[in-house]
């Protein structure tokens, strides 16, 4: 589930952590952090672009992201990764920040929204499930009336 690979990112081994560190620090890059102001293709974005595909690259390489199972034939095609990571920030990111822009809190409220009405989903399934047991379990003891 989405909150299990969320958990396990911040498990990540202290080594992927001081290579990101390292690599991050190596083009001068102080916070990791897109500037959605400006255009995906600019010097600034596309340094960050580059520091996310390679660090991503090592850690699949190096097993830190074993519980994604990460398809590693695909690590070495950089159109495809360079597409995933454009797709993922450019696109699902940059509507988020939009959001977030537009009305302050929207994004937390969607998602506290998305977690009432599961559980809301999840109260109505276990209801249904504990009526229908109880129908079952007394139409089974009057079958056993009837016997």
């Amino acid at each position: 589930s989405k909150n299990r690979i969320v958990r396990a990112f911040f498990q990540l081994e202290e080594g992927a952590l001081l290579h990101i560190q390292a690599y991050l620090a190596k083009l001068g890059i102080v916070k990791w952090a897109v500037d959605f102001a400006q255009s995906p293709y600019s010097m600034y974005n596309s340094a960050m672009r580059m520091a996310a595909i390679d660090t991503f690259r090592f850690c699949v390489a190096g097993t830190y992201y074993d519980f994604l199972r990460p398809d590693t034939r695909y690590i070495k095609d950089s159109g495809l990764l360079l597409r995933l990571y454009d797709h993922f920030i450019h696109r699902y990111m940059f509507d988020k920040w939009q959001k977030e822009i537009r009305t302050p809190g929207g994004n937390e409220t969607t998602a506290e929204r998305n977690k009432v009405s599961q559980a809301r989903i999840r109260v109505c399934f276990l209801a249904r499930a504990s009526i229908i047991f109880r129908l079952r379990l007394s139409s089974s003891t009057a079958c056993e009336q009837i016997i």
